[in-house]
Parts: structure tokens; sequence; C-alpha cells
């Protein structure tokens, strides 16, 4: 789903108006079918940036934020929102597509995840500050819109789409990065 704030209404707007802002017209008929799209990947300390911009996965300007420890001081998170925030108005996106973690069998304890859902959240909520319309994609989704094989982990499909890693920290989460952007982009 995507979601997006206008301050002057601290309303949601929902799938029906998809990736267009409703306030925005600077975007023609000519210029909707060329889409930037930023996909994010978390994990505990990172967020890992790719951009795509009309199909193809292209060189960021920002490949990825590293933050201290998230549960341990309070005043990280509004440093990290912010960091987030300028990230965002470098890429000047047109939509954020945040990919969630892949799903396991073995339970993982409240310390292990909570820094990483902590990320998410501010991944989110930066976006939805800057007016970004944000889609949260699970890696089935991905696959699916992407029409990538279910079995094996989804890095494992990345050259599948991909042929050729871009930037650095390509195999630290921003190549599975680069697909939730794939994908956010088909299904706008």
């Amino acid at each position: 789903m995507y979601v997006w704030a206008d301050c002057r209404l601290q309303g949601l707007v929902g799938e029906a108006s998809k990736s267009i802002r409703p306030w925005d017209t600077s975007r023609t008929a000519s210029t909707l079918s060329r889409m930037k799209v930023v996909g994010v990947t978390c994990s505990t300390k990172t967020a890992l940036f790719s951009l795509v911009e009309d199909g193809r996965v292209v060189t960021a300007p920002v490949e990825r934020v590293e933050v201290a420890s998230l549960h341990e001081a309070s005043e990280e998170l509004e440093a990290t929102l912010s960091e987030l925030g300028r990230v965002y108005a470098q890429f000047k996106p047109d939509l954020v597509v945040l990919l969630m973690p892949e799903q396991s069998r073995f339970k993982k304890t409240y310390q292990e995840i909570a820094p990483r859902i902590a990320l998410e959240t501010l991944v989110r909520l930066a976006a939805v500050r800057a007016e970004i319309p944000i889609e949260v994609l699970p890696r089935p989704t991905v696959r699916a819109r992407l029409k990538l094989p279910r079995k094996g982990d989804l890095a494992s499909h990345v050259s599948e789409r991909i042929s050729q890693p871009v930037g650095r920290h390509w195999t630290a989460g921003r190549d599975v990065a680069a697909l939730a952007a794939l994908a956010g982009e088909a299904g706008a």
C-alpha cells in the first residue's frame, strides 16, 4: 500500500492515488512513465539504498546510512530520521520501496529484532515526512512482480534481473534493495 501524508491534513491517501501525489502538478502525461524509485533494506545498524530510474539500476548518490545503537539512545532516533530525510532530498524519488526481511523458521529475541524494526520505522517515517509515497513489500511480492523463482533466498536471484553490481556494498543488501525498487516500479 502507498502511504503519504499531507502536512496540512495529516491524513492518509490510499491505493486509489497510486504513485502520483495529488498536489504535485509538475508531472505531466509525458513524464509519468519516467520513474525514480529508491529500494531500501535494513539490518540492525544500516539502511542500504539502491536507485532505479526507468527500469535500470543506476549509481546512487547515497548507498547506505549507518546508525549507532537505536535501542540505547533516544537522541539517535531523531538524528537518524534527519539523516534519512537528507538522503531522500538527494534522491528526489517518486517512490520509496522498503523490502521486508526474509522469513525465518528460527525465532529471534526482542533484542535481536528491535533495532531493525526501529530503523525500518524511521525509513518509513522519513518518507512520509518528505511526502514521498512508500510501499512496504514482502519478498514473495517482489518475486511475483519480477517473475523470479520461489526457491532459494531472494539474493540468489539477483543476477536473473541485474547483470552487474552497481556501486559498493552490493552483496551487503543493496542487491535485494535494487530488486525491491524494480518491483515497486513494476507495481506502480
